[in-house]
C-alpha cells in the first residue's frame, strides 16, 4: 500500500515546525487548489501525521517534528555504506516495510533496498506479535539483502544485527543499550527495539533476508499504554531529541557493513562481542517451546557458535536452543 503520493511529499517540504503556511500559500507552491491542499493534509493527519491547523493561520507541523527524507539520511551514510544502499524508499504509511521488500522482490532485486515509513498499521514483530510505534516519532525500517548462496552460521544473523543496531546508536552518545536474546534492544530491562528477520530462498541457491526494525524514538502516552510490557524510548534516556535520520542513516550503515561481510566472516566476530550487550546470562530464565507449549527454566549460561542460547536446565543439563524454536522470558 503506497500513501505517500508525490503530492504529499512535496507538501510535507513545505510544512515545518515554525511558522504557519496558508491552505492558499501551500496551493500557489504545489500549484494545486486550496481545497485540494486540505484534503491532502487530511490524508497525512490520517496517516499519524501531527499537523496544527488554526483558522486564518494555516498548518504547521507540531513541535520537534521532522518527516523522514531519502536524502537527509542518503547524506549522512558513511563512505563506506554508500555504494551498498541501492534505493531508498520513504512512505508515510505501509501495512509492514517487511512486507513492502517482500512484496516488490518478486518482481526485481531487492540487494541493498531500503523501505522506511512513518507509519505502520500492521507491523510485525516476532511470532507475529503487532509492533506498536507512535507515527512520525520512532525509526520503522527494513533492509533488503541477496546472497548468491546461503551465508553459514546465518543462525547468528539476528544477534549479529543486533550488535550492529547497538554500536550505531552508542555511535550518536546514546548509552545504557543491550540484548535480549534473540532481537530485542532493551535499557534497563525495558525494551526499547525489536528486530524481525526473515529468510526465504532454495538451499541450494540464493537466499533473500529482509532485516526489519522498529526502534521507540519518541513514544506516545496513548500507544505507551498499549505496550504490554516494560518500555522506554531514545529521547527519554538521552534527555533531549533524536534526529530521526541521523538516526536511520548510522543504523543503515553499520547493516549494510555487517550483511556485506557476514557471508565471509561468520558469526564468531559477533559471538566475541556478545558479552558487551547480553543482558541475559547467569539470569534464571522461562523457557517455552513453540511446538508444543512446555515451559521450564533454566540458567542461561551464554551463546555458542552458531549464536543459539546455552542454557542449564535443571535435571536436562545444557540445552542449545535456536530463536525460531522458543521463547524467553527473565524470571
Amino acid at each position: 500500500m503506497r500513501n505517500r503520493c508525490a503530492t504529499c511529499e512535496r507538501l510535507l517540504q513545505h510544512l515545518n515546525d515554525r511558522r504557519f503556511v496558508t491552505g492558499t500559500d501551500l496551493g500557489k507552491e504545489l500549484k494545486i487548489s486550496r481545497a485540494a491542499v486540505h484534503k491532502h493534509i487530511e490524508s497525512l493527519k490520517a496517516s499519524g501525521l501531527p499537523v496544527d491547523g488554526i483558522s486564518g493561520r494555516g498548518y504547521r507541523l507540531a513541535r520537534g517534528v521532522v518527516p523522514m527524507d531519502e536524502a537527509a539520511i542518503r547524506d549522512r551514510l558513511d563512505e563506506r555504506s554508500t555504494d551498498l544502499v541501492s534505493k531508498i524508499i520513504v512512505e508515510c504509511i505501509v501495512d509492514s516495510t517487511s512486507s513492502r521488500l517482500l512484496q516488490l522482490s518478486a518482481s526485481e532485486s531487492i540487494h541493498g533496498v531500503v523501505c522506511i515509513t512513518e507509519s505502520q498499521p500492521a507491523g510485525r514483530g516476532r511470532r507475529g506479535r503487532h509492533w506498536i510505534a507512535t507515527p512520525f516519532t520512532n525509526l520503522l525500517m527494513s533492509v533488503g539483502w541477496v546472497y548468491e548462496s546461503w551465508p553459514r552460521d546465518i543462525t547468528g544473523l539476528s544477534v549479529a544485527v543486533g550488535i550492529s543496531l547497538i554500536e550505531a546508536i552508542r555511535s550518536l552518545d546514546i548509552d545504557g543499550l543491550g540484548m535480549k536474546w534473540p532481537n530485542d534492544l532493551v535499557i534497563d530491562g525495558k525494551k526499547t527495539g525489536g528486530i524481525l528477520i526473515e529468510v526465504s530462498g532454495e538451499s541450494t541457491g540464493r537466499c533473500t533476508v529482509v532485516v526489519g526494525l522498529g526502534i521507540n524514538v519518541r513514544m506516545g502516552g496513548d500507544d505507551g499504554r498499549s505496550i504490554d510490557q516494560p518500555w522506554t524510548d531514545l529521547e527519554t534516556v538521552r534527555g533531549q531529541a533524536v534526529n530521526r535520520n541521523e538516526l536511520a542513516a548510522a543504523c543503515l550503515s553499520a547493516l549494510c557493513r555487517m550483511l556485506q561481510a557476514f557471508p565471509e566472516a561468520g558469526f564468531e566476530p559477533w559471538r566475541i562481542k556478545w558479552a558487551d550487550v547480553d543482558v541475559l546470562t547467569g539470569e534464571t530464565v522461562s523457557i517455552t517451546t513453540h511446538q508444543n507449549g512446555v515451559s521450564t527454566e533454566g540458567v542461561v549460561t551464554g551463546l555458542d557458535t552458531t549464536g543459539a542460547l546455552l542454557v542449564d536446565v535443571k535435571g536436562q543439563g545444557i540445552r542449545s536452543l535456536l530463536s525460531g524454536e522458543v521463547s524467553v522470558r527473565a524470571r
